[in-house]
């Protein structure tokens, strides 16, 4: 995927409320999305790196290398019995 297309689908997605929290392959990406999920967020893998970020590309860009990475983005945590306040105290 090239840069702008990536950066254009990352924009969407945070234009939808997601927030793009990392890439990976699995296990880790699977062990982390339920993880999110048990958390009260919703999850969504995306196939690729894909984000806005600066960082440094070189390793997904070479050839073959990014075909198993995914990124996980989530949106908003589910406040269910929440009062918002702590009941440590």
């Amino acid at each position: 995927m090239e840069q702008k297309s990536r950066i254009s689908k990352h924009l969407d997605l945070v234009s939808q409320g997601w927030e793009r929290r990392f890439s990976a392959e699995d296990p880790r990406l699977t062990e982390m999305s339920e993880y999110y999920r048990s958390l009260g967020f919703e999850t969504l893998v995306v196939d690729g790196v894909i984000g806005d970020d600066a960082a440094c590309r070189s390793c997904f860009d070479a050839p073959g290398f990014e075909e198993g990475y995914k990124t996980l983005y989530t949106r908003g945590a589910s406040t269910k019995g929440s009062s918002g306040e702590d009941d440590i105290f």
